[in-house]
């Protein structure tokens, strides 16, 4: 019998805001990337744009959805409140750790058990594409309409991409090191047709536009799925969100051209941009917000910049692929750059343009929201007052007006007051670390849940993020809300706001060790045991939008005494792969910055500009850890969990070992501090997917 359990969310969020295959013969998830577009793609004059409908959740349909999956054997049932006003239902396994979760209204389909998915064990399981093909087919998990046949023909070899996930691990002293399999992330490509007289794909994308697969552990350790061997996490957000066949209507496309030129002029003529191969897509966000329709956009994954002959990965973005259905925003005053003294008032004029109104609005700044309302198109104008001052470092004001139509459509447009004083990323280059292995080897502990805990004081947050680029193209949409939304669930669970220094309150030496020059020991960093940075970044490396000594933070130049996690919500600033030697892979330029730190959390890929921080501070720490406290997982389960769901690319970590292993340090309590520092270092190891 099912026992259900209600958890309010709200409280806390408002305080922070059988099976054989017909294939022959089988073969087995060899790691496989997609092929690159050998062509561009071939696009109508107009594309559609598709309503979504609504998919009803709650206790019942969750629990159901959960039995498809026979190795679950949920015993209970929770809700959660969530941001978007979406009830989370969760249907959980707490003798086992199996969790399955959806949302009420959009649906989606997720499950996991954290320990084994995302464990540091060697992968032994071995299923073939055509069995991943058929538990797919049989439990009716492929989207309808929405996969090419060559994914859903088992006979055949279905050529999903796959990729392997490594276990590498060096001992400083001797440089002795390994390197070990322990899962498989499988996907399978979606796409809508949109063709009349012949079949028009085109892909899928965004938070929602995927369904993938996690394989780790031996053929006899239990899964998900009986009939699936390996099976420990499923991400399938498309999950019951079906679309009515009738499109809302059909737009002019953005030629390719026009898009590439409206990317490249976002950024300043002396920069070498390469925008990479756009793509067409429709765009599907994470279920856990609301989204009421389907519609085109060009997304720029692989867009590079060099700067100073070095090449820098730029977050994939998107811009409206079609004209004419997202509200078009326009700020008439104040102008970019225009500067204001603290006690100004303000007025902003801006207007709204688009079908389907009225609108709903809301005008934000650093500090928070300022206005909304709801507005027909249209021109507007509101008078703000005086500005409060931005928290952190003197700078200017970063004024955006956010609007969604009926769809639940978006459209937004931003202006910068005050003094521009650059407008482009410079980077400077270092050696690798000279003295990165220089480590003795102590005794070794075993790991443990969590870390040392002391009893009282707080536990401190901070966040750095860069939204304003100087210039509204280059502009990162969900680099504020990502970090926000990280910082404000922390600090709504009780840990101390130590800083939040946002676009040009956000300096290089703010990382950089107050030895070096820097000032993390005093207006820094490292005065918080948990920082976050959302922004651009490269290998080893992490960008500004004002250059304070440097645009570029480096590694190398870290030296982290208090600081227990540091997470990077950037391009390949945690790059890994097998170890060679000091400086290859890149995130073997963090090895100085273990002055006491457990642990950096990054990407070694390209990362999609989305919204990360708040799933991820929910994974680590959510209601229904209270109630039932085996389902928690580690800090970095959580943070590989979070990339796989919301597909915002290949995910890595590294921590080191010493007096302590923090490998399965889950998030502390937040009056649990002092954290005592890691020391004695004999290895480090990390976790990348490739």
């Amino acid at each position: 019998m099912s026992h259900k359990r209600i958890v309010n969310l709200f409280v806390i969020f408002a305080l922070a805001l059988s099976y054989i295959s017909l294939a022959a013969p089988p073969t087995t998830l060899a790691s496989r990337d997609p092929a690159p577009p050998s062509r561009p793609q071939s696009l109508p004059p107009t594309m559609p744009v598709f309503h979504i409908l609504p998919y009803p959740v709650d206790d019942v349909v969750v629990m159901d959805n959960a039995a498809l999956l026979n190795g679950v054997g949920a015993t209970e049932v929770s809700m959660v409140g969530n941001r978007g006003m979406l009830d989370n239902f969760f249907a959980l396994n707490p003798d086992d750790g199996n969790m399955v979760n959806q949302f009420d209204g959009t649906g989606g389909l997720f499950a996991v058990n954290f320990e084994k998915a995302f464990g540091e064990t060697q992968m032994t399981v071995d299923p073939t594409p055509a069995d991943v093909c058929n538990f797919l087919t049989n439990r009716g998990l492929f989207p309808a309409n929405t996969v090419e046949p060559q994914y859903i023909n088992c006979r055949s070899d279905p050529p999903y991409i796959v990729n392997s996930i490594h276990l590498t691990t060096v001992d400083p002293a001797d440089e002795t090191t390994t390197d070990t399999i322990i899962g498989k992330l499988v996907q399978i490509p979606l796409a809508i047709d949109i063709g009349t007289l012949a079949p028009d794909y085109i892909p899928v994308g965004g938070p929602g536009g995927h369904l993938s697969l996690l394989f780790a552990g031996a053929p006899a350790t239990p899964s998900l799925d009986d009939t699936l061997p390996g099976l420990q996490a499923l991400s399938a957000p498309l999950f019951g969100r079906a679309r009515e066949a009738t499109p809302i209507g059909s737009y002019p496309v953005v030629p390719m051209p026009l898009a590439v030129s409206r990317f490249k002029a976002g950024f300043p003529a002396e920069m070498a941009v390469d925008p990479g191969t756009p793509v067409m897509e429709y765009y599907l966000g994470y279920p856990d917000m609301p989204q009421d329709a389907l519609m085109p956009v060009w997304s720029f994954p692989d867009a590079t910049a060099d700067i100073g002959g070095t090449t820098v990965a730029l977050k994939e973005t998107t811009m409206p692929g079609v004209e004419g259905f997202a509200p078009v925003v326009s700020i008439l005053n104040p102008l970019d750059g225009d500067v204001f003294l603290p006690d100004d008032p303000i007025t902003i004029d801006f207007s709204i343009a688009g079908d389907f109104g009225p609108f709903t609005f809301t005008i934000s700044s650093e500090g928070g929201e300022l206005a909304n309302g709801v507005m027909d198109s249209g021109a507007n104008s509101i008078d703000l007052g005086p500005l409060p001052n931005p928290e952190g470092h003197p700078s200017g004001h970063i004024l955006t007006v956010h609007a969604e139509n009926t769809y639940n459509q978006a459209g937004e447009a931003a202006v910068f007051t005050g003094p521009v004083q650059t407008v482009y990323l410079p980077l400077t280059a270092h050696n690798a670390s000279e003295s990165a292995l220089a480590f003795g080897p102590p005794l070794r502990p075993a790991a443990s849940e969590n870390p040392p805990q002391g009893s009282g004081p707080q536990l401190g947050v901070g966040i750095e993020w860069v939204m304003n680029y100087h210039d509204p193209e280059l502009n990162l949409g969900q680099t504020k809300p990502d970090a926000e939304g990280f910082y404000n669930w922390l600090g709504g669970n009780g840990w101390a706001k130590k800083f939040n220094y946002g676009n040009d309150a956000a300096w290089e030496k703010d990382w950089r060790d107050c030895t070096l020059g820097g000032i993390d020991c005093t207006y820094g960093v490292d005065r918080a045991d948990f920082v976050y940075f959302s922004g651009h970044g490269s290998p080893s490396a992490w960008y500004f939008g004002k250059v304070k000594d440097y645009g570029g933070a480096w590694a190398g130049n870290a030296r982290f005494q208090n600081v227990r996690w540091a997470a990077f919500s950037s391009c390949k600033t945690v790059k890994a792969g097998p170890y060679i030697g000091p400086g290859n892979p890149p995130l073997t330029e963090f090895f100085n910055s273990f002055q006491g730190a457990y642990m950096m959390l990054g990407f070694n890929s390209n990362m999609a500009d989305v919204a990360f921080g708040f799933p991820f501070a929910l994974g680590m720490r959510n209601p229904i850890y209270d109630i039932w406290p085996s389902l928690q997982p580690t800090i970095a389960q959580a943070w590989v969990s979070t990339a796989f769901n919301l597909h915002a690319g290949k995910p890595s970590y590294l921590y080191a070992v010493g007096n302590l292993n923090p490998v399965n340090y889950k998030l502390p309590a937040a009056f649990s501090g002092p954290l005592p520092p890691l020391t004695g270092i004999y290895q480090f190891r990390w976790v990348w997917w490739g």
